[in-house]
């Protein structure tokens, strides 16, 4: 064995030859905020080094290996800052270098990738839902901006994910087209010139944060999963995935919605208000318990992290709740209630509500 490589660097095999055993020199990687640090390959979730990998140090703290890049990930050549370059070949978004034939291309597993002319050797196996992009292009042809998107840490299921998915999509505008993948994975295609609003920039965050997955399940029932009440939406908790070193490597956070309960919750709102509401909530509960390192049981549980991730998701504006007796008289006593009605209204007036939802 030559070398063994961890999250973050790795470990050089040194042979002593009087008794064959072998001993390790450490190195470790010092990257920039570009890329990602983590991926998932089918429903397991593995931690990787994505980024773009600046330094080499070893153990005494010594820079040993520097790597500058062009904007696609040429490596600037050794006289222009660069040094010893064949230390280590892994590289842009960690990925390793191959100098094979004179080639130069880079190595991401299923395809691999010229820099010099920023395309893949082989055509994207998505490609038919993206005709507006070359099938061989990388990352939307702006590596400044944007990772090459996997498409797989959003995933909207369940009877009514087409009508979440277009909601979302009138919440982000025309400039990102949105697509579900045959396995239900919401991706993304950057279809217009210009700044993106905020809410596109914030499910593309989503999308691309590999340390977050999303799982959004719809369904057509006033009830959850679990046989509890609710409103168009649900956070149904998270469960945090830790290292042998006690590092967080995955957060999976799971949300139940109804697209027709928020369809008729957005009368008064932009378009897919309520569900980009939804999805940001998961995902907003899924940072705090990230940092706490503490799984989250759903909403009204106790220790549930519900509360600050719905006070942190995107704007949501209020739902009213009215209780009615067996005559249709307004009461305040839920025991006596035969009817109840959740209902929307424009600008705090009585006028023109529209009743989203009736219980029973």
């Amino acid at each position: 064995m030559d070398k063994y490589f961890f999250d973050g660097g790795y470990a050089q095999a040194k042979t002593n030859e009087a008794t064959l055993a072998d001993n390790f020199s450490f190195h470790y990687y010092t990257a920039d905020h570009l890329g990602r640090s983590a991926s998932r390959k089918g429903d397991a979730f593995i931690t990787k080094w994505r980024k773009n990998i600046r330094e080499v140090i070893n153990e005494y703290a010594a820079v040993e290996q520097t790597t500058n890049y062009y904007p696609f990930g040429t490596p600037f050549a050794a006289e222009a800052g660069n040094t010893n370059p064949d230390q280590q070949n892994h590289k842009y978004n960690g990925k390793e270098f191959d100098t094979m034939h004179g080639l130069n291309t880079y190595d991401y597993g299923a395809r691999q990738y010229n820099s010099l002319v920023g395309r893949w050797d082989r055509m994207d196996p998505l490609c038919e839902k993206y005709y507006s992009i070359s099938p061989y292009a990388y990352c939307a042809n702006n590596p400044v901006m944007y990772v090459d998107p996997d498409g797989k840490e959003v995933q909207i299921v369940g009877p009514l994910a087409n009508m979440a998915m277009q909601q979302l999509q009138e919440r982000v505008g025309n400039k990102v087209e949105l697509s579900l993948s045959d396995n239900s994975y919401l991706c993304y295609n950057i279809v217009g010139d210009g700044r993106l609003n905020k809410n596109a920039r914030t499910l593309i965050g989503m999308i691309d944060n590999c340390e977050i997955t999303i799982n959004m399940t719809t369904t057509d029932n006033k009830t959850t999963s679990t046989g509890n009440l609710f409103i168009g939406g649900a956070f149904m908790g998270n469960n945090v995935e830790l290292n042998a070193n006690g590092e967080v490597v995955n957060v999976t956070a799971y949300q139940e919605v109804n697209p027709q309960v928020l369809d008729r919750a957005d009368t008064y709102s932009s378009k897919g208000t309520f569900v980009m509401h939804e999805l940001t909530e998961a995902y907003e509960g899924a940072k705090i318990s990230m940092q706490q390192k503490v799984s989250s049981p759903k909403a009204n549980n106790a220790n549930s992290v519900y509360k600050q991730a719905h006070n942190n998701a995107t704007f949501q504006p209020p739902v009213y709740q009215r209780m009615l007796d067996a005559s249709g008289n307004v009461i305040d006593d839920p025991k006596q209630a035969n009817r109840i009605e959740w209902y929307v209204k424009p600008n705090n007036t009585s006028k023109n509500e529209c009743i989203i939802q009736t219980f029973p």
